[in-house]
């Protein structure tokens, strides 16, 4: 039996199929995901070491050689690539298209171990390239008063990025620009050597000191109590108050009355840091700095998961931003880059009565070309307004915004133009 006549023969069986083959398709259609690249693996593996201050020369000859010949050796190796610069060398490894990454990404960790004993190599990194690792959006956060941006930082770390960070498809939330403190020991050379100290003498207080001890554990009854030391330091206080040493105390012909009145003659008198250093907050040395319109502030740039969909993720960010504007009221929060609204804008053809038919992606801004149907084109011009191209019905040569040019256009043409 042929189609014509089965479905001639059969028409509800036939109207049913079509049916559930629309439905399907409307399902599909719903689940369907908006991203910019695909789900594709690259087949390939960046090998970064760092070392000090080394000479390129050195590190190409230390190093970057040393690691191409390693990785050259292993199965379905395509191409290898490599530069090095100052501290840093850079190599990586193209496999073939169909090579399993996973087992790829443990022959390289292999071939690299041997340099992990090397002293002089501060960091090795060996990562799997994607070009779907670029953040999805970067949000800039600049303080409304004159905060200090050690304090700023500490308030996005403990508020915004946790927040971010969970929520569904945001993989990571990596915070650049800012200040932040560090406690500096400037040591006073002369009084070291008067008490007979040496740095590394107060670098081991140091480190001896600062930490938390467990003390085991007292029963009582029913009740069991842990016991635990603590010794971190909290403020520069406890920094200032460390025993660093003890000296013999020597009256001097009572030219120090008061210590006299404490200590007896031959008695061994503790040293604080403070008598030997001087602690103090500063700055950490930085190098980068952010600032989105003249003001400087920190930025945050938001990752999704490998399966995570952007458009999607997006719009959670986006409300999640909206609460946080009301509960940080005294910090600016502003997109200043969103991967989606480029994939939206690149994707959509009819839907607001103009039509997007051109979206170019250029220095983190778009620039679209909008079409009137009926009297010619217009392009977009920074800060949103539309210049007219080839039409002196619809505005003529006034700038508009998009909003204006709709409303506009929608007076004069009555909405003939979609």
């Amino acid at each position: 039996m042929n189609l014509p006549r089965f479905a001639v023969k059969y028409p509800i069986s036939v109207i049913m199929l079509f049916l559930g083959i629309i439905l399907l398709g409307q399902i599909s259609l719903r689940e369907l995901g908006t991203d910019l690249l695909p789900d594709i693996s690259s087949p390939k593996i960046v090998v970064k070491i760092e070392a000090g201050e080394i000479p390129p020369e050195e590190m190409e000859r230390n190093y970057t050689e040393r690691v191409e010949s390693f990785v050259s050796t292993l199965n379905k190796v395509k191409r290898v690539s490599s530069s090095s610069r100052t501290g840093v060398s850079i190599v990586t490894v193209e496999f073939m298209w169909e090579t399993d990454m996973d087992f790829a990404l443990l022959d390289v960790q292999k071939a690299v171990a041997p340099f992990s004993n090397d002293r002089q190599i501060s960091n090795i990194s060996i990562d799997r390239f994607d070009p779907r690792s670029a953040p999805i959006m970067t949000v800039s956060v600049i303080p409304k008063d004159e905060r200090d941006l050690d304090e700023v930082r500490s308030d996005v770390e403990k508020v915004i990025k946790l927040r971010l960070e969970r929520l569904d498809g945001v993989a990571a939330a990596v915070l650049t620009g800012g200040r932040e403190k560090e406690i500096v020991i400037r040591m006073l050379p002369y009084r070291l050597q008067a008490y007979g100290l040496q740095p590394g003498d107060i670098q081991r207080s140091i480190q001896a000191t600062n930490v938390n001890l467990s003390g085991g554990e007292i029963e009582d009854n029913e009740k069991v109590y842990l016991v635990k030391g603590i010794g971190k330091f909290r403020d520069l206080d406890d920094l200032r108050n460390l025993v660093v040493g003890y000296r013999t105390f020597d009256p001097g012909n009572g030219r120090n009355q008061q210590a006299a009145n404490r200590f007896d003659p031959g008695s061994r008198v503790p040293v604080y840091l403070a008598d030997v250093a001087e602690v103090l907050y500063r700055d950490k040395d930085f190098n980068s700095i952010v600032r989105f319109n003249g003001k400087e502030g920190l930025g945050i740039a938001l990752y999704k998961e490998s399966k995570s969909n952007t458009v999607t993720t997006s719009r959670q960010i986006r409300e999640a931003l909206e609460g946080l504007r009301l509960d940080l009221p005294d910090l600016e929060l502003t997109i200043a880059k969103d991967q989606a609204g480029f994939i939206e804008n690149a994707i959509k053809i009819h839907g607001d009565k103009y039509d997007y038919s051109q979206v170019e992606y250029k220095n983190s801004r778009i620039k679209v070309k909008i079409i009137c149907f009926d009297h010619g084109v217009f392009e977009q011009l920074p800060g949103n307004h539309l210049q007219k191209v080839g039409c002196s019905v619809c505005g003529g040569t006034s700038k508009s915004t998009i909003e204006e040019f709709i409303n506009r256009c929608n007076e004069i043409h009555k909405n003939k133009y979609d």
